[in-house]
Parts: C-alpha cells; structure tokens; sequence
C-alpha cells in the first residue's frame, strides 16, 4: 500500500529527479574535484537513516524495558522497531558535486563516459527543490520525473505482517529486545569501535557477552550500522582530501577483514547504467552474505527511450507515483510474493529474510563474481558458463518467476559451478505474461547481462553467445531439460 510521509518536510518540496552524468558540462564539472565542495547545496535520500535518526529509533527500543509490563507488548514492539521505516529518516544535506563518490572517478577513467547498450550513467532518486539556486552544472540539466511536493510518498511496510512474522524472525521477547538494545547502546558508550565490532561479530554468531542479550538479526543490524559509518567516514576524508583520514580508516577496515572476517560493500547512490543501491556486509568469518536494500523509486527502465549525441540512453519511467519503496518493504515483497523462496529453494540457498529490520542474511558463497572473473580472464567466460546462466532463467520460467535484473556482479564462480547470490528484482509472472512471445522476451532479457561487464569486448561475447545458445533448438532443448530438473526440487 502507497501512502505519504506522516509529516511533511517543513523545508519545501521534493521532486523525483534524473541527471544525466554523460554530459560534458556535467562529468567535466565532477571530474574537476575541489575542497571544498563547490555544488550547490541538495537534500536527498540517503542509504540508511540518518545517523541521529538511527540512534533514536535504538533509544527506543531500549526504553521498551521501562514500559514492557504496560498493555501489547507486541504490539508496542512492532511500533518501535518500525519508526525508522520511513523516508524522512533517511534525508541527508550533500553538494551537487558530491553525489558521485570521489573512488569512482578516480578507478575508472570512463566511469562517466561509457555508455553500452543504452546504459550511460543517470543520478536518480528524490531531491528536494531547489529555489533561486546559483547555476549549477547539474541542476542545469537535472529532470522532474515526479514532484512530490512536499511529502515524499512512501510503500512501507505493513505492520501486521511484521508482527505475525516478529516470533519467527527474532529469537527474543520484547523484554530480550528491549534489554539487547540497551546492551548495544552501553556497547557503543564504551567509545572502543573496534571492540564494538568484535563483540557483534561474535554477538551474530550466539557467543560473547553481547550474545548472551543480543538476538543475532539486531547483532548483524548494528553491525551493518558501524561498518557503514566507517565507510561513510573514509569516503568523506577522500572527498576532503585528508589522505592520513582516508588511509586510518582504510587501515582500520582491513584488520576487521583479516582478524574478523567482515567487509563492507557499499555502493551508495542509484547510478542508472552502473549500479542500483544496496549495503552489502560479507561476513566470512560466519559463512554468511547480510544484505539491505535502499529506498528506492517504483520505477521501470525504459531502453533507448532517448538519442543523445547518436547514442542511444535508457531511462527509468516511475510508475504508482514513483513512490519510495523502503527496505522494509523491499523484504516484505519478497515475503508476499514468495517468488525468490522459490528460487532460493531449487537452487538450494538458505536465506532468511526480514521484514522487521529490512535485511536479508545467505550463506556465503566463495569465489569472485562472473564480473570480476570475466575482467581479469576474458576467456573465463566461456560457452558453458553462459548456457548457466541461461539454465536460471529457464528454471525461473519453470516456477512462474520473472527476474528483470541479470547482472554478472551476482553470479559468483563456485567450485560447485555458478551461484546466483540476489533475487532482490525477481518478481510473479502474471497470468496475461504467459504467452510464447512473453516467455521468449524473458529468455532474451539474459542477454542484458552483457551490459553488465561494462566491457565492449565482453558485451559481445555476450551478445554472440546468447544467440548461439537461442537459435539451436535441440540445444535449448537440452538447457529446459536441466531447468526441469532444478524446478522439480519444489
């Protein structure tokens, strides 16, 4: 269900907007880096909430301690757990020129530049207004896709989902929920980062001191929190150039990686054509991959929907208002629909998802991604890696799955073979989508895997193989053979 804030933002109003980075006023402007920030000042939706925000919704939970004898428990649980499920918690003040982070200009040259398959990099997310504004290079040609006005509507999770799911997700009590927030709060206090994480790496697994009051899913969600702000702190230093600043933080992320298995992937801002949002904690010293959606807009993507400069630009196209969907939501559509259950189930993955702290945690899956492989070994992507790929969206099609999203980032190479590592776009295929030329559509949308190496040789090869593979009927025969097999273990 799509509704509006509660409150509006009392500082004007918002607009779903587009920036086209291709343009050279716009990519010669974030190329030029200076300190300090020179852009003009936006407020957006960030990632996570706000780091205030964060701590109030944990000093609410940990007040429940006082009141837990007082009326539903449950019901007062759920409230409390679910007041950060809202957009206004996530809104945070940035520079124009601040919204591509600094790495990934400095680590690809074309990072601006490329465009394959109609995928040139587009800023997209909701900002608010700017009113008598200095020029700006990319408010210039900065687009409304939607003007919100001053609510910025929001698809939120539904309540009573959370808590008939809350005894399943949690392994605690509201007094036991109350008691570790305010175990993670003392935690905290104790101004030792580093012990902090040790102790929730340890807290996620049932052991320690924290273990002992901390339900794991809120371990690994804190967790999330101090990695995600020590990223965020070395970014910031590289943005100011404090190079000392950057290289501590650096430093400090690689000992947590050797001595306790934990490294955060954080992508941080929707670039159309080069990655969606997403925080990501690989956590190998406990075999498991925590993932979170950010807040994103309900939207599709149009291919070639434009013709820049002889090159063709996809663009994304709001639907239902470009209403925000929030983690929380993005878990419980998983839920309700039950669609990536069933793939997680024949592909023989074990995730748990929930729906009252918007994460995901999977085993973890050794190897690097068919991404990374294929960059460093091009002939690592070869005829019978495709034909796997091509086996997961044939067996998806068996169980009645679509998934738009067919990326070589979430492919990892395996001992075992390929391993698909995230369902997070995989949806129903509806009754009136099932028609012959709606299933060869689906099969052909593999083919936007290609793009997704961000290599026009790759791309080719790509696009070589998946024709290949399609057009001999015997052999295609062959790969809905081994998706049947696959289906059948539901």
């Amino acid at each position: 269900m799509t509704m509006p804030e509660a409150t509006p933002d009392p500082s004007g109003d918002f607009a779903l907007v587009a920036i086209p980075l291709r343009r050279p006023k716009v990519s010669g402007f974030l190329r030029d880096w200076q300190v300090p920030a020179r852009g003009a000042e936006v407020r957006i939706v960030a990632q996570r909430p706000s780091p205030d925000r964060r701590d109030a919704w944990l000093a609410g939970l940990a007040g429940g301690e006082a009141d837990r004898s007082a009326g539903d428990d449950h019901h007062e649980r759920v409230r409390r757990l679910l007041t950060t499920d809202v957009v206004s918690a996530h809104v945070a003040t940035t520079t124009t020129d601040r919204l591509v982070p600094r790495h990934f200009l400095d680590e690809d040259d074309e990072f601006l530049e490329r465009n394959l398959g109609g995928w040139s990099p587009l800023w997209v997310g909701p900002m608010a207004v700017v009113e008598g504004a200095p020029t700006d290079p990319l408010l210039d040609v900065a687009e409304h896709l939607v003007d919100y006005g001053p609510t910025i509507p929001s698809d939120r999770v539904d309540a009573e989902l959370v808590g008939e799911r809350l005894p399943d997700e949690l392994s605690t009590d509201p007094a036991g929920l109350a008691a570790g927030a305010t175990a993670l709060r003392s935690a905290r206090a104790a101004d030792s980062t580093r012990d902090v994480v040790a102790d929730l790496v340890a807290a996620a697994g049932g052991d320690g001191p924290l273990g002992e009051v901390v339900d794991p899913l809120l371990a690994f969600d804190e967790l999330v929190e101090q990695l995600h702000r020590l990223e965020l702190a070395r970014r910031a230093a590289h943005a100011a150039g404090d190079v000392d600043g950057m290289q501590a933080c650096h430093e400090r992320q690689e000992r947590l990686a050797e001595q306790l298995g934990v490294r955060m992937l954080l992508k941080g801002e929707y670039l159309l054509g080069r990655h969606r949002r997403s925080t990501v904690l690989l956590a190998e010293g406990l075999g498991v991959v925590v993932k979170q959606p950010a807040p994103e807009p309900r939207h599709h993507i149009d291919l070639a929907a434009r013709e820049v400069d002889g090159q063709p630009e996809n663009w994304p196209r709001p639907i239902d208002g470009g209403a925000m969907v929030t983690p929380r939501r993005a878990l419980a559509q998983v839920v309700d629909a039950s669609a990536v259950e069933s793939l997680n189930e024949i592909f023989g993955r074990q995730v748990r998802f929930s729906t009252a702290l918007g994460l995901s945690v999977e085993p973890f899956a050794e190897g690097p991604t068919l991404a990374a492989l294929a960059r460093r070994r091009p002939d690592a992507l070869t005829a019978d890696r495709y034909d796997q790929v091509l086996v997961y969206e044939l067996a998806c099609e068996e169980v009645g799955v679509e998934n738009p999203d067919w990326h070589a980032a979430n492919f990892m190479v395996t001992d075992d073979g390929l391993v698909h590592v995230d369902w997070g776009a995989a949806r129903p295929i509806a009754d009136d989508e099932r028609a012959p030329e709606h299933v060869r559509a689906r099969l052909d949308q593999v083919r936007e895997l290609a793009w997704s190496f961000q290599d026009a040789d790759l791309a080719a090869r790509v696009v070589d193989l998946h024709d290949r593979a399609t057009s001999d009927g015997d052999h295609l025969d062959g790969l809905r053979e081994r998706a049947r097999a696959l289906a059948d273990r539901t």
